[in-house]
């Protein structure tokens, strides 16, 4: 993905334009702040930052 792409979600999810599903392991205070859920297009994106950030 894209480093720009990756950043535009980011900026999504921050503004609420792109929430979390929350259907299974998305971060949230009782799972934790490094959980991600592959089914989740937020945690998609997280996952990608993620990614990046290693890198």
């Amino acid at each position: 993905m894209e480093q720009t792409n990756i950043l535009r979600q980011l900026h999504a999810i921050a503004t609420g334009e792109l929430q979390h599903a929350y259907n299974g392991m998305c971060p949230d205070q009782v799972e934790g702040p490094e959980v991600r859920d592959e089914d989740c297009p937020a945690c998609c994106a997280l996952l990608a930052a993620d990614a990046l950030l290693q890198q």
